[in-house]
């Protein structure tokens, strides 16, 4: 079965630098490569994440605190990675890798 991942709760809209916060979640539980998840899991424009984890150890249900830049649309991607060796790529236990990319598209309050 490949590994999948969606919006779970998701606005449309941030606050700027205080913060956002969006949940996701995996098909499966995931580990994260050696890095932190916030450093690279997502490749976001005119933002930031600030904090990234599982809602429970060894979950598939992830939360992620986010800051976008005042006045502008953020958009977010969570990409299909194939490595697993690379501290930014979400991997099954078993190596499985995300087989779709994810994105979402926040504008300022």
């Amino acid at each position: 079965m490949p590994l999948t991942a969606a919006w779970s709760e998701k606005t449309d809209r941030h606050n700027s630098g205080a913060g956002t916060y969006l949940e996701f979640t995996f098909s499966e539980p995931v580990r994260v490569g050696n890095g932190h998840p916030r450093d690279g899991m997502f490749q976001i424009i005119n933002g930031s994440v600030t904090e990234a984890w599982p809602i429970h150890r060894n979950s598939a249900h992830w939360r992620i605190k986010v800051a976008g830049q005042p006045r502008s649309t953020m958009v977010l991607l969570l990409p299909a990675r194939n490595d697993c060796n690379a501290t930014t790529t979400a991997c099954t236990r078993t190596g499985g890798t995300l087989s779709g990319s994810m994105m979402g598209t926040l504008t300022p309050n």
